[in-house]
């Protein structure tokens, strides 16, 4: 076996390792907590509860939790990105097109998030699509 086969061997049971924990990613904690639309109070709804490893939509008295994020720092530029833009999708392992996907600083603008794709597939928060949140200040895990 050559050294390169078995570098190759390696990064493979590494990455199924990953795969199978399930952690692949974390939100970021300064991301964390509930997003209203900013035209909206925040007790109004719809909203989006973000969690270290889950996005959950609400709507009324319905939900729909997301898992499996997969957090992308560099998907609005590249590799050599430096700006403030991160893309979150969910059901990420699945091998189908994530349900949801939300940009975090949207547009370079620190604390506006906006959903770029809900699919029918969630259920609830329809309404959400394309408009940019805002964190609710009174919410658990918001910024202060």
């Amino acid at each position: 076996m050559t050294r390169y086969t078995a570098f190759l061997k390696a990064a493979a049971t590494l990455a199924a390792l990953a795969a199978s924990s399930g952690a692949l990613a974390q939100i970021d904690a300064s991301l964390r907590g509930t997003w209203a639309p900013d035209t909206k109070a925040c007790a109004a709804g719809p909203l989006l509860r973000v969690a270290a490893d889950t996005i959950t939509v609400v709507e009324g008295d319905k939900s729909k939790t997301l898992g499996d994020v997969d957090v992308c720092h560099s998907c609005a530029g590249g590799a050599r990105y430096q700006g403030i833009v991160k893309m979150v999708t969910t059901e990420f392992s699945t091998g189908k097109p994530t349900p949801l996907m939300v940009v975090f600083n949207a547009d370079e603008r620190r604390g506006v998030a906006r959903v770029d794709i809900i699919e029918p597939s969630v259920g609830v928060g329809a309404s959400l699509a394309g408009k940019n949140l805002r964190k609710c200040k009174d919410a658990p895990g918001a910024a202060r």
